[in-house]
């Protein structure tokens, strides 16, 4: 009984380690953008219109916010507005 405890704490240990380990190398990983100012989404605004009133043009705006998801933005909502983005 002792033995499959210490082997479960083992395994945890090993799956909390990669897990671990795999978020730290991607941390630098390129492409990931690199956010300096923040905004805050208006009622009613779309996608398009949080560029808008941002000055970004949608393409800048997708590559600030490359997971956003424009069907469900909602009132408050923090977008990226300034900062670097690789497209």
């Amino acid at each position: 009984m002792a033995s499959r405890a210490i082997n479960l704490l083992f395994m945890l240990w090993f799956l909390l380690f990669v897990c671990v380990a795999e978020s730290i190398l991607r941390l630098g990983s390129e492409g990931v953008p690199a956010c300096t100012l923040w905004g805050s989404v208006r009622k009613g605004v779309t996608c398009d219109g949080a560029a808008n009133d941002f000055n970004l043009t949608p393409q800048s705006f997708f590559a600030l916010n490359p997971n956003i998801d424009c069907d469900d933005l909602f009132v408050g909502q923090w977008v990226c507005v300034a900062g670097n983005a690789t497209t």
